[in-house]
């Protein structure tokens, strides 16, 4: 589904980090209890669909995001940012505008700019909120 509504907008890349959206996505549950914090993002396009995760998730991960790839890091999800958006083919990516800090968005762009990577940010508003206010059969009878 969300595929089908990135097809509409600019971005090629959803970038999925508030921890509701994560797991209305991928069903992985576990749990961020600061903004700063993050046990796990979505990256989805229209090929692919990975959760980005660190050692302490990945057993967790594997186990309730069955549809997605999920990648381990082992410093922080900046040192393999640019290396996913690269796999990715990434150009324009879709981020969660109310979730991503000013001081995290200036650091990944430090990172894609000593990786030469040219790829563009571009706000989701609410794309993935809206998604999850509107259920489906199978989400009502579950």
């Amino acid at each position: 589904m969300l595929r089908e509504k990135l097809v509409d907008r600019a971005p090629d890349t959803a970038w999925i980090k508030q921890p509701e959206n994560r797991r209305y996505l991928s069903r992985f549950k576990a749990t961020d209890t600061q903004l700063n914090e993050s046990s796990g993002s979505l990256f989805i396009n229209q090929t692919d669909a990975l959760l980005v995760t660190d050692s302490r998730y990945t057993t967790e991960a594997e186990k309730e995001a069955v549809d997605f790839e999920v990648i381990t890091h082992e410093k922080g999800l900046l040192e393999i940012f640019p290396s996913v958006l690269e796999r990715l083919g990434t150009s324009n990516l879709g981020f969660e505008e109310e979730f991503i800090t000013w001081g995290l968005y200036r650091e990944l762009r430090k990172k894609l700019k000593k990786s030469s990577s040219r790829v563009r940010f571009t706000p989701l508003k609410g794309l993935v909120d809206g998604m999850r206010q509107v259920k489906e059969k199978a989400e009502i009878n579950a």
